[in-house]
């Protein structure tokens, strides 16, 4: 068994692994985008598995920044790591060859319970313990998901009976709904990811910002979403005024998923003296949902302050017995971001390759 590094040449045979899997990889053009991200060096690192001349496993890395305090961390992203089922008992050699790599920081945030087990063996620490182990969601559209459960169970849909059904559900929950007609003292408009007061809200939140955060200025939100898109995902931004002035911003991101569709909040910033609008913003999230015409909309990775600010009657809540978030420190330098691990990181779902 030998370890290579990969290249754009090997998308065709990392593909179809990828299916022989049951699982995915993203687009050859996102790996073009993200190796755009960094001109001096790319920001995809792929590593692969052979047999003799097999590929049987592969592992990609993913460099980003983690800002704080006007200092920058590097991060290196675990993503993707995928082995053929005969050859699992070499997927250590893998994840060892991605631990040696240097950086101050290693990243996982997509891990099941058995991975996020192993980093755990490895250092690696869970990142916003308690929130991170739940995900809270909003179903805006009963109808459109009983209708894709009558067409997965009788191959077809009588939309009268999707409709009845959808309607007595809502109204049996409809005490959940109540509060999405709350008065809003905020507005939100609609922005373009390229926009520069985008840009500008970035660079001055990531300086004054109190705890580690990704780092979204520079161009590198564009470019993750970017790939996003090019992965069969919508996504949306809106800014958020208070007295006509910028206080933050949401990233909706949409999909279609199992025969139904679904949004995620993939991330949120807002200044500090704002965070008690959370229970607005997540009206106004929902309400998006619904107008776009999606089924549901999942609440994930949200940071501690916040998240315990949050009505959570008006959420369905399902929790994890793992949790998907971990960091390991590779340097002394990164070594102080630890005190932050337990309940103070700035997560959102759009960090790491979690949208990916």
């Amino acid at each position: 068994m030998k370890i290579k590094k990969l290249n754009y040449k090997h998308y065709q045979n990392i593909k179809t692994l990828t299916k022989k899997n049951n699982s995915r990889v993203v687009t050859l053009r996102s790996f073009k985008i993200l190796n755009n991200l960094v001109k001096k060096k790319s920001t995809i690192i792929l590593h692969g598995l052979y047999d003799k001349r097999k590929l049987v496993g592969f592992h990609i890395t993913i460099r980003k920044i983690i800002t704080y305090r006007k200092k920058l961390f590097n991060v290196l992203v675990s993503s993707n790591w995928n082995v053929l089922k005969n050859y699992r008992n070499h997927s250590f050699a893998l994840i060892n060859k991605y631990f040696y790599l240097k950086s101050d920081l290693y990243l996982t945030t997509t891990a099941n319970i058995n991975v996020a087990e192993m980093w755990k063996f490895f250092g690696a620490k869970e990142i916003n313990n308690e929130t991170c182990k739940i995900n809270l969601f909003k179903i805006v559209n009963y109808t459109n998901l009983v209708d894709c459960f009558l067409k997965k169970r009788i191959n077809y849909s009588q939309k009268f009976i999707s409709n009845f059904i959808g309607s007595v559900l809502n109204f049996f929950f409809s005490y959940k709904n109540l509060f999405l007609k709350n008065k809003n003292q905020l507005i939100f408009k609609k922005i373009t990811k390229n926009s520069a007061k985008l840009e500008v809200f970035n660079k001055n939140f990531e300086k004054t910002n109190k705890f580690p955060i990704e780092m979204r200025s520079g161009g590198s939100l564009i470019k993750y979403l970017n790939v996003l898109e090019l992965n069969q995902k919508k996504t949306y931004i809106y800014k958020m005024l208070k007295n006509k002035k910028m206080i933050g911003y949401i990233v909706l991101v949409g999909e279609n998923y199992n025969g139904y569709s679904r949004m995620f909040l993939g991330e949120l910033r807002i200044n500090e003296q704002f965070k008690y609008f959370i229970n607005e913003i997540l009206i106004n999230a929902c309400n998006i949902a619904k107008e776009k015409k999606y089924s549901i909309i999942y609440f994930k990775h949200i940071q501690p302050r916040i998240f315990k600010l949050i009505n959570k009657s008006y959420f369905s809540i399902i929790k994890y017995n793992f949790n998907s978030y971990l960091i390991k420190i590779g340097s002394k330098k990164a070594k102080k971001l630890e005190n932050f691990f337990i309940n103070s990181w700035s997560s959102t779902y759009l960090d790491g390759d979690c949208m990916l």
